[in-house]
């Protein structure tokens, strides 16, 4: 499993949906669902975690061995902005 699969696998169970390869492979997958900003807060805590401690995550996302704590921070608020759920109207 790769660590995009570890990643998408903690998004997709964020919002109490299932991951798999096939959902991903679909234009627009990331409308499928939706978050509150709370989850979305929870989940960019943990990839920053993930990424931070884990170097083949790095290697593998980031391209870059060690990298500042702000640049990881900002990778994945991009990776969240790119490929994020929706987030929940407020209601």
């Amino acid at each position: 499993m790769s660590h995009l699969d570890v990643i998408l696998t903690k998004m997709f169970e964020a919002v109490g949906a299932e991951y798999s390869e096939d959902k991903v492979r679909k234009t627009g997958w990331f409308y499928l669902e939706e978050w509150t900003g709370e989850q979305q807060d929870e989940f960019m805590e943990w990839l920053v975690d993930y990424l931070t401690k884990n170097q083949g995550a790095r290697r593998e996302i980031l391209r870059m061995h060690r990298p500042p704590k702000k640049y990881v921070q900002k990778a994945a608020q991009q990776f969240i902005f790119n490929y994020g759920w929706k987030l929940k109207e407020n209601t």
